[in-house]
């Protein structure tokens, strides 16, 4: 078993690219299965709601959301990433998004969300609980966190892991290079409870 190369979101130039292996993602079973539980936690209309889209790469999920009415905005720390996520407003004629290139621990906000989404996000972020405190901060009252990240819990980790530790990859984080640690709804609630949010469920795809 291999590790991932350096993914293509950080080394991809070409928006034009870069869109086509994003989109072609969300193909897949995996991709589509993961949207649709984002998709399904959102039970109320965003339409003229604020968003931030944590992580957004290509804006594949912003510009869905956009087109529910939303104004959104995307951030994400590869430039790539926001150069296609443009591109990809773009080419679908939406003007209700905006991107921003920056790593989200240092970036100011002024604004205050109704949805913040951070799909598949946490597990990269070295300062974790600084970045839930700052989620925390941007939340209008009321508003709604979505959060995704792989499971520690879940069988394939459990399968694989044991597999890679038999093969001597005993400091294996997950299926892309740039993952710093795992998560399990434990090590989530206590981090939560940190940085004052409050918990209203947890949910699995595996």
């Amino acid at each position: 078993i291999k590790q991932d190369k350096e993914p293509f979101y950080n080394i991809e130039k070409d928006p034009k690219k870069f869109i086509k292996k994003y989109n072609s993602k969300y193909q897949t079973l995996y991709y589509r299965k993961k949207l649709q539980e984002v998709l399904k936690l959102i039970d109320f209309s965003l339409k003229g709601k604020k968003v931030l889209d944590i992580g957004c790469c290509g804006g594949y999920l912003s510009l869905i959301l956009s087109k529910k009415g939303a104004i959104v905005t995307g951030i994400d720390s590869s430039k790539y990433a926001i150069n296609a996520a443009e591109y990809n407003a773009k080419i679908n004629k939406i003007n209700n998004c905006q991107f921003i290139n920056e790593n989200f621990n240092k970036i100011e906000l002024s604004e205050k969300y109704d949805l913040i989404i951070a799909k598949d996000v946490i597990e990269h972020i070295q300062e974790d609980e600084k970045f839930l405190k700052k989620i925390s901060l941007l939340l209008k009252e009321n508003g709604k966190l979505i959060i995704t990240t792989q499971n520690s819990f879940s069988f394939n980790y459990i399968f694989e892991g044991m597999i890679r530790k038999i093969l001597g990859q005993k400091k294996w984080i997950g299926w892309d290079s740039t993952h710093v640690r795992w998560y399990n709804f434990l090590k989530l609630q206590k981090k939560f409870e940190k940085a004052n949010l409050k918990i209203k469920n947890y949910s699995g795809s595996y």
